[in-house]
């Protein structure tokens, strides 16, 4: 072989040999930037959740009992309301600024129309799949109305009236009520109604009140209620 064509091969042999080690660096190179920025990816997507988590908490510390209400009465999402120790199978069908309204159906012994201060919820039993999307929605409706108070908006007038007028309301109709209270339900009409108490004339349900048929008058306070179940 001549002298030429011996340097044409070791040229050519030597090329080879270095291109091979540059390429498999230039691949090994490229995984690992991949696998960074996988890693980059993966974390910022992490640091995002937390952030919104820790909103979340943020904004749900600030959520109000009638809040998660106001919702479960228009998802139907209850199961039970524990009232003064009676848990109610009931359908909530409208909130006010501090008390709730529906009909209850059980127990049969309770069943019929009622309004309650929601100071005195004991528990809401709602299902396992809706109780976190309850507190979700609240938690939007919330922002919804913040920014709507913000360009001059006004809540609902009902969202606004507070337990006592309800209780006024009842008074002026003139409705035979059982007011349950913790220790005693009280049977009767109710005469007057205070920032704090209420006076309850008590008499039979079959009679109308009358002064000849009132047994008494039982002052009631409001923080005592735990529902006022409408008769008649």
């Amino acid at each position: 072989m001549s002298h030429a064509a011996i340097s044409a091969n070791l040229w050519i042999t030597r090329a080879n040999s270095q291109e091979e080690p540059i390429t498999v660096s230039r691949m090994r190179w490229e995984n690992l930037f991949d696998d960074l920025e996988f890693q980059l990816d993966a974390e910022a997507e992490a640091e995002l959740r937390d952030r919104e988590r820790d909103a979340e908490r943020q904004e749900f510390a600030h959520i109000t009992l009638i809040e998660r209400l106001r919702v479960c009465a228009e998802t139907e999402a209850i199961q039970s309301i524990t009232l003064g120790g009676v848990a109610l199978s009931m359908c909530v069908e409208m909130c006010g600024l501090d008390w709730f309204a529906g009909h209850a159906i059980g127990p049969a012994a309770y069943a019929g129309y009622l309004v309650a201060p929601v100071s005195a919820i004991e528990n809401i039993a709602l299902a396992q799949s809706v109780a976190r999307s309850n507190a979700t929605e609240a938690i939007s409706r919330k922002r919804a109305m913040s920014d709507a108070v913000s360009d001059g908006s006004r809540p609902h007038l009902r969202d606004r009236i507070p337990f006592r007028i309800v209780l006024r309301d009842l008074c002026r109709r003139r409705k035979v009520v059982i007011v349950h209270t913790g220790t005693e339900d009280r049977l009767g009409t109710l005469d007057r109604v205070g920032s704090d108490h209420c006076d309850l004339a008590c008499h039979r349900s079959d009679e109308s009140r009358r002064d000849r048929e009132v047994a008494g008058v039982d002052v009631i306070a409001l923080g005592a209620i735990s529902w006022v179940q409408v008769v008649a």
